[in-house]
């Protein structure tokens, strides 16, 4: 219970810091979305369940601070995660960093391309460079993950 707990405030903590640190921080423009590139990174280490509840809690908090219709940061962060688990995972069981970036990238793509449709801002300029720099961050943050965070599949070897 307590460790539910604990996790639950550290998500609350990273959508603090996404929404009133790292948004201030733009580079070109484009702030990186922690939120959805911790939950990916999660995933692909096998932690299904923690980055469903990254992806959940922080989608919810996302939509609160975000003026686009309430549940679309949700649904779009969680389709995503259910793409790469039950499907690219089967093709790319251990990913390497490379893997990762196009991961990442396809990601980064499917939600711009969601959010350009709906909000009918169609530039392909900040699309592409939030593609990329939010791939770098997270091949960035996926290696930092790779070196904390054990899969569960180590966990059984060990």
């Amino acid at each position: 219970m307590i460790k539910y707990i604990v996790k639950i405030l550290a998500i609350l903590m990273l959508v603090i810091l996404q929404i009133a640190i790292i948004s201030k921080i733009a580079i070109w423009g484009i702030i990186p979305n922690l939120i959805l590139i911790l939950s990916i990174c999660l995933i692909l280490r096998d932690r299904f369940e923690d980055g469903f509840l990254v992806a959940l809690l922080g989608g919810l908090m996302m939509d609160l601070s975000s003026s686009l219709h309430f549940g679309l940061f949700t649904l779009i962060f969680l389709a995503i995660l259910a793409v790469i688990y039950f499907y690219l995972l089967k093709f790319f069981p251990a990913p390497n960093w490379l893997t990762s970036l196009l991961i990442f990238g396809g990601s980064f793509l499917l939600l711009d391309l969601i959010i350009s449709l709906l909000v009918g801002d169609w530039s392909w300029q900040e699309i592409l460079k939030d593609i990329i720099i939010n791939s770098l961050w997270g091949g960035i943050i996926y290696l930092i993950v790779q070196r904390i965070v054990q899969s569960k599949e180590e966990i059984k070897l060990t």
